[in-house]
């Protein structure tokens, strides 16, 4: 950043125009604005950042989408494969009592349930979790730029004002 500031004064003192800083004041104001418009320059890239950002988004909402829809499919192949393991399972057990077939029946979908379920929910938790980590990451770092631009704008709202009052 120094050397495009060092191009700059160097393009401006060839100016016919520019008369060089007679105080530390002057050259501190110099350099001040020339701050500012390195932040004004980063600013304006804000929004072609945020179209990145938007699109990665979109991406990850599409992938979300397509792994529950996934997630969907696979838990109701499942279900019906446990239905069927679990109306086979009573046929052969139907000479038992009713509380040992309630039994086996709880037994058989607790054990179905948990094996399945509990992956697919634990890497949709994941995938959830890493997203919102993500989504207050940006914002800080939004926030962070709003402060940058914020205390440079006060700066030179200073500056102006303590040249005026000359």
């Amino acid at each position: 950043m120094n050397e495009d500031h060092n191009t700059q004064d160097r393009a401006v003192e060839k100016s016919p125009r520019f008369t060089p800083p007679r105080t530390a004041r002057d050259a501190l104001m110099i350099e001040v604005l020339g701050d500012l418009d390195g932040i004004i320059k980063e600013v304006d890239k804000f929004p072609e950042m945020m179209k990145t950002v938007e699109g990665s988004y979109l991406a990850t909402v599409k992938t979300l989408t397509e792994a529950s829809d996934q997630y969907k499919d696979a838990i109701v192949k499942f279900s019906e494969a446990a239905k069927r393991d679990i109306e086979n399972h009573v046929k052969t057990i139907r000479a038992n009592t009713v509380e040992e077939e309630k039994a086996a029946l709880q037994e058989a979908a607790r054990l179905a349930f948990r094996s399945e379920a509990s992956d697919k929910a634990a890497d949709l938790a994941r995938i959830l979790t890493n997203l919102v980590s993500d989504l207050r990451q940006k914002r800080l770092t939004r926030f962070a730029e709003n402060m940058i631009i914020a205390t440079g704008s006060a700066i030179l709202a200073i500056c102006l004002f303590s040249i005026a009052s000359k």
